[in-house]
């Protein structure tokens, strides 16, 4: 099969049973549909609740199993593609102007090779695209470009939304999710395994947002450049969580990071971010970020961390001069940070393992040259804003 693919029409398509296209992917990545679009391709599509569109086989241009246009894409039913190439954005669903996933859509990806395109799971389109339902991508391979899972201008994660990528490659840019504006609500989740980001790590946008009960989890994540779990202007706030493990930023700021002009970090409400495992080559073993905001009841705690300098923390000022930003720790409502086991690599340069303008005075700085009991966590005093151990007896 050709361009424009399976089924074409200029207005809508609606699915309540079932499309499939399971085809065999032939030796050398040749697929047996072939073309710009795959198996559906419309001005508008929908996807109903009892609805399912299949594709496997595909070798096309974008919309392995979905080509949304002008009208968008609704899915409230599944899309489901496996071992299939791509070469522009939204190997499984290109969603044209819109995209609504409703909370019993789900959107699944297996196996798929995108030789130049963003977004090699999903691209959202160009305005805001609501997620409630669940996107799930495994072994997705994106060497050139961003978002190996998911692009979109404004990005909003609902309810019980999912976002879940394990096994994920991006050669240009983060790993599982890039956009502008990306902001999760309610019990919104998303979970990211074993990525590899060519700028930022697992998530990289302009600025994120995480409200309500919603979290993030990362594990085993690397980026190339900074932020191997979140990279861009960070605010949380109500219960809010960010969880990374093993983190590795190449340059800046191992999992957390604002390595652009006034990219912050604030955590307020009671949320809080938990770092255990991270490195940054050179600064900010856990965190980098212009102004570094705690407050109301949040928690940050920092674990076995490690940089050239700053072995947790490193903040820029607006002239991006390294540790010339102000970190803000307001305990009048108990926020707390945090950090145990900071270390800094290159002993040579003389820095802290906060770099940072703050209020209070570090107490114990360069772990791997100074580990003392006055530095255990078991001697730490209660209930301060501040507290930095050497070791976490």
């Amino acid at each position: 099969m050709v361009n424009p693919g399976g089924f074409w029409t200029g207005e809508w398509i609606t699915v309540h049973g079932t499309v499939n296209a399971s085809l065999k992917m032939h030796a050398g990545g040749k697929g047996q549909m072939t073309g710009v679009n795959g198996l559906l391709s419309s001005s508008g599509i929908r996807v109903g609740a009892t609805g399912a569109v299949i594709a496997s086989g595909q070798n096309v241009a974008r919309g392995a199993a979905v080509q949304g246009g002008g009208h968008g894409t609704v899915v409230d039913g599944s899309v489901t593609c496996s071992a299939y190439n791509v070469s522009d954005a939204g190997g499984c669903l290109a969603a044209g102007n819109n995209f609504t996933l409703g909370p019993t859509g789900r959107i699944a990806a297996s196996d798929a090779f995108s030789v130049g395109g963003a977004g090699g799971v999903l691209d959202c389109g160009s305005n805001v695209a609501v997620l409630q339902g669940s996107v799930v991508a495994d072994r997705i391979r994106s060497p050139n470009d961003a978002g190996a899972v998911l692009t979109g201008s404004g990005v909003v994660m609902l309810g019980d939304a999912r976002i879940v990528g394990t096994d994920i490659y991006a050669g240009g840019g983060p790993a599982v999710v890039t956009a502008t504006n990306f902001t999760m609500r309610g019990n919104a989740r998303l979970e990211a395994r074993n990525t590899w980001g060519g700028d930022g790590g697992a998530v990289e946008v302009t600025r994120a947002r995480f409200h309500d009960n919603s979290s993030v989890f990362c594990e085993n994540a690397y980026a190339d450049s900074f932020g191997a779990c979140v990279a861009g202007d960070i605010a949380l706030d109500g219960t809010a969580s960010i969880v990374a493990r093993n983190m590795t930023g190449k340059a800046l700021g191992g999992a957390l990071g604002g390595g652009y002009p006034r990219q912050n970090l604030s955590v307020t409400g009671a949320a809080t971010v938990l770092v255990e495992g991270s490195t940054a080559g050179m600064y900010g073993g856990a965190i980098i970020a212009n102004t570094i905001t705690i407050g109301g009841a949040a928690k940050v705690t920092l674990r076995d961390t490690s940089a050239a300098c700053g072995g947790a923390i490193n903040t820029l000022d607006d002239g991006m001069q390294i540790g010339q930003g102000k970190l803000v720790i307001d305990g009048t409502g108990g926020a707390a940070l945090l950090i145990e086991d900071a270390r800094e690599l290159n002993a040579t340069l003389g820095c802290r393992s906060v770099m940072a303008h703050m209020a209070e005075a570090q107490p114990c700085s360069g772990c791997a040259a100074k580990p003392s009991e006055a530095c255990a966590c078991a001697n730490a005093k209660a209930g301060a804003a501040f507290t930095e151990c050497c070791n976490s007896s």
